[in-house]
């Protein structure tokens, strides 16, 4: 079972209109940099808040999430994005071929990683030779 099995994850960010707002004006300008737009991995991307925003951007989409309660909540939520699809899954081991992926987010995962280099080297392997990794990284005081 996984953390936000047992969280109320949706909840946590109806509050939290201001934060949702400006990772999307960053990824606005950070994905207008990516060169070639076909396959777009969300990892950790929960119920896939951020898949109404990317998905018109790529030709596939896919939200790998250890959660299967934030994946039924997402396939629910995003059932109308034909190019999006959500699978089980989590760092540092992504089911997925060396060299597959164009754009690879981490977004307000990595503080739940324990060690975020083998989760790093992961990605590497997943992206292609032009890929481009966005990752947000939280840190407290």
């Amino acid at each position: 079972m996984a953390f936000y099995d047992t969280y109320d994850y949706h909840t946590y960010w109806q509050n939290r209109f201001w934060e949702d707002l400006w990772e999307r004006i960053a990824l606005q300008k950070l994905i207008k940099s990516c060169l070639k737009r076909d396959f777009l991995i969300d990892i950790g991307g929960g119920f896939g808040r951020l898949a109404s925003f990317y998905s018109p951007l790529f030709t596939k989409c896919e939200v790998i999430e250890p959660s299967v309660k934030l994946i039924k909540i997402g396939q629910g939520k995003n059932s109308n994005l034909k190019n999006l699809c959500f699978e089980q899954g989590s760092l540092p081991k992504l089911n997925l071929k060396d060299n597959s992926v164009d754009v690879a987010l981490i977004i307000r995962v990595s503080h739940h990683l324990p060690d975020l280099m083998p989760s790093l080297k992961e990605v590497k392997r997943v992206l292609n030779e032009d890929g481009f990794l966005i990752l947000e990284y939280i840190f407290s005081s």
